[in-house]
């Protein structure tokens, strides 16, 4: 997208929030009509739109561009009589406390699913928000990236029969002795308590597991493991170890990045 109809895009949403929405109307069928594949705005439009048919028009376009918008699907089947405002599309099926953050970019309403995260990636604009400071902020912009391994955040995994959501994940790289150390770590939030785990994958060693420990209650890093059954979207793994050591989140986990 160029920066002239990102602009145009801006002050649509900006319009709509204010409560403006002949003006943002009028600007966001501007941004469609030069961009029928923009996603974000046909959401937007959808908000502001002055009948019903409009609205459906508009939703459906939004539905058919995401592989996921729950949202567009949720509001259409609101319109068909065949559900309620009050349920929440975004809902995963869990026990723990999920907290609902706005995107500073667009506005969009973002699940924060792991309270360790430190980021999150916007499900609507892509946007990637610190969450660090008092006031979250963009930072930046979710890369068109994938992982080496077909587990994605927004999938469920079973470890040992219990029930976990993936919510984010790193790709990651050390320098040591000359050497380059790669790989890629998962964050898991227990469905049923909210506990967290990293899945981590590295190519010479497969997966592995980490799982947080207060720094007095540190096991023995020489301990026996025993291996953990993990079944994610079907296919199941065999984890052979569990890093028994204490640690800290990953900087930049991208908790709430439901992608898949």
């Amino acid at each position: 997208m160029d920066e002239a109809l990102q602009e145009n895009f801006e002050n649509g949403m900006r319009a709509a929030r204010q409560g403006h929405n002949d003006a943002a109307f009028r600007i966001l069928q501007e941004v469609v009509d030069k961009d029928p594949d923009h996603e974000l705005a046909w959401m937007w439009l959808a908000q502001v739109c002055g009948n019903e048919e409009d609205k459906r028009t508009c939703l459906s376009k939004a539905a058919a561009l995401g592989t996921d918008n729950r949202w567009a699907v949720h509001q259409l089947a609101i319109l068909a009589g065949e559900a309620t405002a009050d349920v929440d599309p975004f809902a995963p099926e869990e026990k723990a406390q999920v907290q609902v953050l706005q995107c500073p970019q667009c506005g969009g309403g973002v699940k924060l699913q792991c309270e360790v995260s430190n980021t999150l990636v916007c499900r609507f604009c892509g946007s990637v928000v610190d969450l660090s400071a008092d006031q979250a902020k963009v930072v930046g912009k979710k890369r068109n990236v994938k992982p080496c391994q077909p587990i994605s955040p927004g999938m469920t995994a079973s470890l040992d029969g219990k029930p976990y959501l993936v919510v984010g994940w790193l790709r990651l790289k050390e320098y040591s002795d000359g050497e380059v150390y790669r790989w890629e770590e998962w964050l898991l939030v227990n469905q049923s308590d909210g506990a967290v785990l990293w899945l981590c994958y590295e190519p010479e060693k497969g997966f592995t597991l980490s799982e947080p420990i207060p720094a007095t209650g540190c096991r023995d890093a020489n301990a026996e493991t025993q291996p953990v059954l993990m079944v994610v979207d079907g296919t199941t793994t065999v984890v052979d170890a569990r890093d028994p050591l204490a640690r800290e989140p990953p900087p930049g986990v991208a908790a709430g990045a439901l992608t898949h």
